[in-house]
């Protein structure tokens, strides 16, 4: 069995869509951005606010975004050293956005949005699944787990041969 070897750095990864997205709309504030990041991932992901903000607070911090008031918004721009940090790397920013989209896409293509609502049905309506289920589910799951190992494994046999 294949397994990660490092964790996803979620916040490094969140940290570079925000830079891409004030890059691309120039200045944005709050919701723009979380409206931004809807649309580019076909409304499979939105961060919270819970998420954004503090992260918007720390590349003030950082030097990388500047804001200022616009009526009862907080518009938040790319300053000049976060347009050299944009610059210096656009290409692992750029791949790091295709990545995602291209996950999301997978996961559509894979009916992962269904299953997810059927979780928040199954969450909201407080339904525990019978063990016969779950263990059915854990048979399909480990099928598809093997589909991929195989996969992954005949990708680096190839890639070191």
């Amino acid at each position: 069995m294949l397994y990660i070897t490092a964790p996803i750095k979620f916040r490094g990864i969140l940290k570079h869509l925000i830079l891409y997205t004030i890059m691309t709309l120039d200045k944005a504030h709050g919701y723009e951005l979380r409206r931004f990041m809807a649309d580019m991932f076909k409304l499979q992901y939105m961060p919270s606010n819970g998420v954004l903000y503090p992260l918007l607070h720390e590349l003030e911090n950082e030097g990388l975004l500047t804001s200022y008031t616009d009526g009862k918004r907080k518009v938040y721009t790319l300053t000049k050293r976060g347009i050299k940090y944009v610059e210096l790397n656009k290409e692992e920013i750029e791949a790091t956005v295709k990545k995602i989209k291209y996950a999301f896409e997978l996961l559509s293509q894979l009916n992962m949005d269904k299953l997810i609502n059927i979780l928040q049905v199954m969450w909201a309506k407080n339904i525990v699944l019978p063990n016969h289920i779950v263990e059915n589910l854990r048979v399909k799951i480990t099928e598809i787990l093997d589909i991929l190992n195989n996969f992954l494994s005949s990708i680096d046999m190839n890639q070191n041969s």
